[in-house]
């Protein structure tokens, strides 16, 4: 990195294009943020023109927090279910195993 600054130092004309160049991936970067933002803003708009022409009311915060809580809840109980899963996986692995010495591992 060091050898790279040095050699733009050492050469205004390659440092005036690498300056051009960086403000070129700023600008394009900037252009970009602004327009996923008004994007955004056009989707959100929407959204609330819709709710409008429903008849409903915009989401509140107690809203959120209610969706929050039950997607924990199906969280909770999914884990739940998956821990019960892998003890039953295991204990039919350790029946299999059973078997198969048994059997001589056919």
């Amino acid at each position: 990195m060091n050898e790279i600054l040095l050699f733009l130092e050492k050469n205004p004309a390659y440092l005036a294009v690498a300056a051009v160049l960086v403000l070129f991936a700023s600008f394009s970067l900037a252009k970009k943020l602004i327009k996923t933002a008004l994007l955004a803003a056009v989707l959100f708009a929407a959204y609330c023109y819709y709710l409008h022409s429903e008849g409903k009311a915009l989401p509140t915060q107690a809203d959120a927090e209610r969706v929050l809580e039950e997607g924990r809840a199906m969280k909770d109980k999914l884990e739940k279910q998956a821990g019960q899963a892998k003890a039953q996986v295991d204990e039919a692995r350790s029946k299999l195993d059973a078997l198969r010495g048994r059997d001589g591992g056919r």
